[in-house]
């Protein structure tokens, strides 16, 4: 599972308080506009017990940034 997926079946509200970020922030995680900070990514991975991994933390970042990009 992806942090996207992830954020979907928990829910916005509930992931903004769980991870103390804004909904805005989980916006722009979403969009492939900035990617959750190491220890964040490190946070997301124990809340989910560990059914977002860090692959799943930052694949959706990357995959984003590769098609904006081009590569």
């Amino acid at each position: 599972m992806d942090l996207i997926e992830w954020l979907e079946l928990i829910g916005s509200k509930k992931a903004a308080e769980l991870l103390e970020v804004t909904t805005a922030t989980l916006s722009q995680w979403r969009l492939g506009e900035t990617s959750p900070k190491v220890m964040m990514a490190h946070k997301i991975v124990e809340l989910s017990h560990g059914l977002v991994d860090w692959e799943g933390v930052y694949r959706p970042y990357v995959q984003r940034r590769l098609k904006t990009y081009k590569i």
